[in-house]
């Protein structure tokens, strides 16, 4: 019985201790409070900071984001994906500089280092700065030769630098390493749509079957059936649009366009500008062309206010004025 006894109370004064040095977390704390809690109670935690950071940045608290990975950075210098977050938050806040000698600190400790390249391949990218761009992709790919992100970057480059055989090779580079490179196909569509080839197709019809519900493949599309005179599946193209994004307005537009100057339809055109007008305000050629369907519809008052509706949108719009132009003389024939 002793034994028994002197055994419960030492159970017992385990669970006593137990009890006592477990900390509660007050369940009102917000999660930036709890991570800083933990925090205080591990201030050379580096990766709390991270956590931080992290919370910061999804609430657009950049400036507070920015302050944790720099206090990560000093208590683990040598973790360069702190670095990297550290890059992309100047980046995000405008501080390219900053974004510069953060990466070119990774650069100088980890020449070969594929993310840094990648960045600083897309910062160039954004300046037009196309050489540089080339040379931070291509010191990528020496160090993962089949890293379809850099030779899209590459592609990228190339393009805007006007050698588009190059470009298309490097974009079908991409896509052979990663054969779910939504992007590389639009390119590469864009490409071939420019040399009305029907390939175009293929590469668009690839991009749509890894992103189905992207409008970007489907709008490009349509573009270039328009463009081939194939205008029942252009319009097939945008009408899918509309299915998955009633609110886009290009599409609605596209349809009158081919509605108006192509089956000289203007009655059944104008609905599409105005739903394009109703998606996009601002849609001043949308705004043009409808006040054309009511024109060649012969209301002018109706066509007059979508010319002046216009030109409040774009004051040189010299279509808009043409068309007012137009209008008067009518009227003045008229009188």
């Amino acid at each position: 019985m002793r034994i028994l006894s002197v055994f419960i109370v030492f159970v017992l004064l385990l669970v006593f201790a137990s009890c006592n040095n477990s900390k509660t977390v007050d369940p009102n704390l917000t999660p930036v409070e709890k991570i800083t809690k933990q925090i205080e109670e591990n201030p050379d935690e580096a990766g709390l900071y991270i956590q931080r950071a992290d919370l910061y940045e999804k609430t657009q608290k950049l400036a507070k984001a920015i302050e944790d990975v720099q206090k990560a950075i000093q208590l683990d210098s040598k973790n360069y994906g702190y670095y990297l977050k550290l890059a992309d938050l100047f980046l995000a806040t405008n501080q390219i500089q900053g974004c510069i000698n953060t990466l070119n600190l990774v650069l100088a400790n980890d020449p070969e280092n594929v993310d840094a390249n990648l960045k600083m391949a897309e910062l160039n990218l954004m300046f037009k700065r196309y050489t540089h761009t080339i040379e931070s992709a291509n010191k990528a790919l020496e160090a993962d030769p089949y890293n379809a992100k850099a030779f899209f970057i590459k592609g990228f480059a190339l393009k805007e630098y006007g050698d588009t055989a190059k470009a298309i090779t490097n974009f079908m580079n991409a896509v052979k390493y990663n054969p779910d490179y939504y992007e590389a196909y639009v390119e590469l569509g864009n490409i071939f749509r420019e040399k009305k080839d029907p390939v175009a197709v293929t590469y668009y019809r690839n991009a749509i079957n890894v992103k189905p519900q992207n409008t970007d493949a489907y709008y490009n599309l349509g573009i270039y059936y328009q463009q081939n005179d194939m205008l029942n599946e252009a319009q097939d193209a945008y009408k899918k649009i509309i299915e998955m994004d009633p609110s886009y307005p290009y599409s609605y537009f596209n349809i009158g366009y081919i509605l108006l100057e192509i089956s000289r339809t203007p009655d059944e055109a104008a609905p599409y500008f105005a739903n394009a007008i109703k998606y996009k305000p601002d849609y001043y050629e949308a705004h043009f062309n409808l006040g054309l369907c009511f024109e060649e519809m012969g209301d002018v008052t109706k066509a007059r206010h979508c010319y002046e509706n216009a030109l409040k949108y774009s004051n040189n719009y010299m279509k808009a004025i043409e068309g007012l132009n137009r209008l008067d003389n009518i009227m003045n024939r008229k009188n």
